[in-house]
């Protein structure tokens, strides 16, 4: 069997670092080069994985994960990554708690941690479980990334659904209508 079967000549691969994904990318042919991303864990990896994907500048990406509980695992199964291991990749996220999300990265801008953006998070998550949601911290993670949201404040959303199943009432000023998800629910039938 010839080397190439197995991997692409010297003059065809390219070994950069994860920080410099974004330069590579820039030229015309990264698109048409596929690209294995090593045990992204730090959120500012996380992050640029995150632009590339945004842009659509990069074809292929295999991207092998350290530890299944790793955060980047929960964004590429919110974006419909294929699990070589079981050769499936998980359904969608809920549409309702992407619309519901949608509104939380809305005030990514602030931050979630505090204000407004905290009031906004605390009051959809408290809305979905009064109507019978679970706080599943996976799925309001895979929901909040299929929205856009950034890895940052995805720290944030995961902190506020343990802090609550642990019983905390969080403090806060009402962000949205008390039907908010009824709100919610029309205009995704709408669309």
């Amino acid at each position: 069997m010839k080397q190439e079967y197995i991997a692409p000549g010297d003059a065809q691969r390219h070994v950069v670092n994860i920080m410099d994904l974004t330069r590579f990318a820039e030229d015309d042919r990264a698109a048409d080069v596929p690209v294995v991303v090593l045990h992204p864990f730090e959120r500012r990896d996380c992050e640029v994985l995150r632009s590339m994907l945004d842009s659509g500048t990069l074809g292929q990406m295999f991207i092998l994960i350290w530890s299944p509980r790793d955060v980047v695992r929960i964004w590429l199964d919110a974006h419909g990554a294929v699990n070589l291991h079981t050769g499936e990749s998980l359904p969608a996220p809920d549409t309702l708690q992407v619309a519901a999300a949608e509104l939380m990265v809305n005030e990514q801008y602030n931050g979630l941690r505090s204000g407004r953006g905290k009031d906004a998070v605390v009051q959809l998550l408290r809305a979905f479980t009064s109507s019978g949601y679970p706080l599943d911290e996976d799925a309001w993670l895979r929901a909040f990334f299929a929205a856009g949201g950034a890895f940052r404040h995805a720290e944030s959303v995961a902190k506020f659904i343990r802090e609550m199943k642990a019983g905390t009432k969080h403090r806060g000023r009402p962000r949205f209508r008390d039907d908010i998800i009824d709100i919610l629910r029309e205009k995704i039938t709408t669309q």
